[in-house]
């Protein structure tokens, strides 16, 4: 989901968190899919249910790192303009490639969207999600894991302008700015008070190593922030009354955790980093932007296969795994292909082109407000 390239300053754990949190999204998927084809089974452990489910808060993972590198890469460039051409250059490639597709098969059959519209407000539709507005605004998204480039792209804006108003010498405004885009998007996706997490985990990295230079626990901190976060997102999205002092307190708690989480991560402590350094967390990590836009539409295909071939014959348990089997490969493979293709090589000649077009550098202090 994270369309954020590691900057100079390449942190292996980081990019290792990126390919975790793509294969637990992936696993949640899992779950969400059989559960919803009627074939995840009733008897299987709870506890199983869980672990795949919470993969629903791997995103919140996704906007840590992002708010991390995109405040580093801001730091580093002192250019909001060419950071705003990169973002772009780093996202609209590969989201477009996967996204136009659907759009044009969903017109052709009127599956999902286009079903329940007419065919005038097609193009609107179309443009919505091209500035990636569903999400942060209520409407659906034609890629539906997109919803979260919509956060991303908000969050993109909010730090170009706040980094903008503290170079001028409006440090108070810029913290408004970004309290009260929180405020705004808090409403739609509690998560995105993860980018504040990343934020401030690059600019008080080192002061956070000195507070928790004798904890480092991440695995521990993951399985206690996902089990409190859970919970609290269990009262504010099904519970028509506001929230109390408690789950208020639980929220606080939940804030700090990721904080300690990220931060313990970033120092490649304990026993999680070692996995995140493997080789699969670092492929994953590599290719994990394409892979989040390309494994559910692979997934919507096997899906169908599973709940038709293998789950009246073998029953609920090998369709499960089956439905993760068949899907995962495809899905990598779909995704490592489109790392190369739209990422990389379609990434470096829209950079050259923009080099070319630009013509010479200016001085950086001069382009902070352009």
């Amino acid at each position: 989901m994270d369309a954020v390239q590691a900057p100079e300053g390449y942190n292996s754990n980081i990019h290792g968190l990126r390919g975790f949190a793509a294969l637990w999204v992936f696993f949640a998927h899992v779950y969400l899919g059989a559960a919803t084809a009627g074939f995840y089974p009733g008897q299987w452990h709870p506890l199983i249910a869980w672990v795949m489910d919470s993969g629903r808060y791997a995103v919140d993972l996704f906007f840590m790192i992002s708010a991390y590198l995109i405040t580093e890469s801001l730091v580093r460039k002192s250019h909001v303009g060419e950071f705003l051409v990169d973002r772009a250059i780093r996202v609209y490639p590969a989201f477009l490639a996967a996204m136009l597709p659907l759009a044009v098969m969903g017109m052709l059959t009127q599956a999902r969207m286009f079903g329940d519209t007419a065919p005038q407000q097609w193009p609107l539709m179309l443009l919505a999600n091209v500035l990636l507005l569903p999400g942060v605004v209520d409407m659906p998204p034609i890629l539906g894991v997109a919803w979260t480039l919509s956060f991303e792209a908000a969050f993109y804006l909010t730090a170009a302008a706040a980094f903008v108003l503290i170079h001028r010498g409006h440090r108070e405004l810029a913290i408004g700015l970004c309290a009260a885009a929180g405020l705004l998007t808090f409403p739609q996706y509690s998560g995105v008070i993860s980018f504040h997490v990343g934020a401030l985990v690059y600019l008080y990295r080192d002061r956070m190593t000195q507070v928790l230079r004798n904890f480092h626990a991440p695995l521990l901190t993951l399985i206690a922030f996902i089990a409190l976060w859970g919970l609290f997102n269990e009262r504010y999205w099904k519970t028509d009354t506001g929230l109390t002092p408690l789950f208020a307190a639980i929220g606080i708690i939940c804030f700090v955790l990721q904080l300690i989480l990220f931060r313990s991560i970033v120092a490649g402590a304990g026993v999680l980093c070692a996995v995140l350094r493997s080789r699969l967390c670092q492929f994953m990590g590599t290719i994990s932007y394409s892979f989040y836009l390309w494994h559910t539409p692979v997934m919507y295909f096997t899906k169908r296969w599973v709940a038709t071939n293998v789950v009246p014959d073998y029953g609920a348990a090998a369709g499960v795994f089956a439905f993760a089997a068949l899907s995962l490969p495809p899905a990598m493979l779909i995704g490592y292909c489109a790392y190369v293709l739209f990422e990389r090589e379609a990434g470096r000649r829209l950079h050259r082109l923009y080099r070319r077009l630009r013509g010479p550098q200016v001085d950086g202090r001069a382009a902070v407000g352009a």
